[in-house]
């Protein structure tokens, strides 16, 4: 099935206002939470995209817990950061409990909300960085562990460095979903480093695409496919890889960039409902950075 593109339905204003609520903040007790206009809109396209039903029981506010994640990389392994005990977030009620936010470093901005209890680690490097969130703990080398998660439920975060080695990632996984960045794909395939064969500009025949704006996209890579789900870290597998991907900074080479950003998430039954939340917070948080 090739790419479609979905004009946002008229969803309810509770419902959404649960969604806006999502975004991840550490704020005094008396503030609320407010997103700016064109965030807000990009939440209602990517929430009209779901399959997943949208909880619409009352908002009400929920402290989650903030887990550090330890991380290797190129120079050396780290250990989790010292993150605030909790961060306070505004869900559908009943949902903070199910939930926790997960970052391999100290800024708030660089983490993902996940199913909570579950286990994180990070690697980094001069291509960019990763960070895993799956449901059990692992033993043995940081470096080893994207490996052995692939095949199961995860909920990951992939950061590619346009203006380092990760230019690769960034070309590659552009060149299938964003025309915009045509000129800078071709100016990395000109290098010769890789085969210039790992640039294709037509998306996975597999997945479906909904386009929020021009450099931000949604994705399900169906259960048993290749796609964009796939190439961000996992493997095809018995439940469909839902996410999104952000490319930000400059195609140009006048400017810092450009950076690409991957979410995947694979979540079993028991915690599918939780994705809107993941998500929607992913969406905020970005898009504030900009």
């Amino acid at each position: 099935m090739s790419a479609t593109s979905r004009a946002p339905s008229t969803l309810r204003r509770d419902v959404i206002a649960a969604a806006l609520g999502l975004s991840v903040t550490i704020v005094p007790a008396c503030a609320e939470t407010s997103l700016k206009p064109a965030i807000s809109a990009l939440i209602e396209k990517f929430t009209a995209t779901l399959t997943l039903s949208l909880s619409q029981r009352p908002l009400t506010e929920a402290r989650v817990p903030a887990i550090g994640c330890p991380q290797d990389g190129q120079l050396g392994p780290k250990k989790a950061p010292k993150l605030p005990k909790t961060v306070r977030i505004i869900v559908p009620e009943g949902m903070g409990p199910s939930l926790a936010f997960y970052s391999a470093d100290e800024s708030i901005d660089a983490g993902v909300l996940a199913p909570r209890n579950w286990h994180c680690f990070g690697i980094y490097g001069s291509s960019g960085s990763g960070l895993y969130v799956i449901p059990r703990g692992l033993r043995g080398p940081i470096l080893n562990r994207p490996e052995k998660v692939k095949n199961g439920p995860a909920v990951i975060k992939r950061f590619f460095n346009g203006e380092a080695s990760g230019r690769f990632g960034v070309a590659r996984i552009s060149a299938r979903i964003f025309p915009q960045a045509h000129r800078y794909v071709e100016s990395v395939r000109a290098l010769g480093i890789v085969d210039p064969k790992d640039y294709v500009f037509v998306p996975w025949p597999a997945d479906r695409l909904d386009r929020l704006s021009d450099s931000v996209v949604s994705y399900a890579t169906p259960l048993g496919a290749q796609g964009l789900g796939t190439e961000l870290g996992l493997a095809p597998g018995r439940e469909p890889i839902l996410g999104l991907v952000f490319l930000t900074g400059d195609l140009e080479g006048k400017g810092d960039g450009p950076y690409l950003e991957g979410l995947a998430v694979r979540l079993d039954r028991a915690t599918q409902h939780l994705y809107p939340a993941i998500g929607v917070a992913k969406i905020a948080s970005t898009e504030a950075a900009r």
